[in-house]
């Protein structure tokens, strides 16, 4: 049996009863992604947060194509309890980039947020680190309601308009935007000494002409401070 602390705990679409996990096994710095996805049922019964240890037989899937090699079966589930501050922080560091375009080994052109579907990849989820000056979550121009995250890397370029997939930042981001508090959220992240994006890659889909993995920010993760409804098992 293998344990794994989460560090990607990701939603779908508001009618997909589905939640995308992934942790690291920091034995062997082995990041795994539970194949089939929980059920969001599932994900509740096993009080999974960010920082949780979830414990499975973890088995890699036979012929895995493209970037998506984190994917693993993994029998029956079982949470053992949440990991240390400094063992989820070490987590997250396993696979860290200091840019994106670092990470993809791909020159991006000017707003290009996917990866061609021929360009070759061995993973599809790793972290940078971030100033907290330049994170901001605000409103796509092009969706009324919807959040989105921009923010610049440490390359000195901008991602803006990325989709936020965090299941539980997303959720809380969105109950303040209804509130019409976005202000507060922004202002949080922006005090903190340290941001980590845990940035990941879609499965392959064509937006128009572009078929490709699309980029998303599966987990923002602030420190020294965290938002305790989301991160804290107190």
């Amino acid at each position: 049996m293998t344990q794994i602390i989460i560090t990607d705990l990701t939603r779908f679409r508001a009618s997909n009863p589905d939640v995308c996990t992934a942790g690291v096994d920091l034995s062997t710095e082995r990041t795994i992604r539970p194949i089939p996805y929980l059920k969001y049922a599932d994900f509740e019964r096993l009080n999974m947060l960010p920082g949780a240890i979830i414990e499975g037989d973890f088995q890699p899937l036979d012929g895995l194509t493209g970037p998506h090699q984190e994917d693993h079966s993994h029998g029956k589930l079982k949470f053992i309890g949440p990991s240390s501050a400094e063992d989820f922080k070490s987590a997250l560091e396993v696979r860290m980039f200091g840019s994106i375009e670092e990470a993809l080994r791909l020159r991006l052109e000017t707003k290009q947020k996917h990866i061609p579907i021929d360009h070759q990849l061995d993973f599809s989820l790793f972290t940078i680190k971030v100033n907290p000056k330049h994170v901001r979550v605000a409103e796509c121009r092009f969706n009324v309601g919807k959040l989105k995250l921009n923010f610049r890397d440490d390359s000195g370029r901008w991602f803006n308009y990325l989709p936020i997939t965090d299941l539980g930042f997303h959720n809380y981001a969105q109950h303040m935007h209804e509130k019409r508090d976005l202000q507060s959220v922004n202002e949080f992240l922006q005090a903190q000494d340290e941001i980590y994006l845990r940035i990941g890659l879609s499965r392959s889909y064509a937006v128009g002409d572009r078929q490709g993995y699309w980029i998303q920010v599966n987990g923002i993760y602030t420190f020294p401070n965290i938002l305790d409804d989301l991160r804290s098992y107190q």
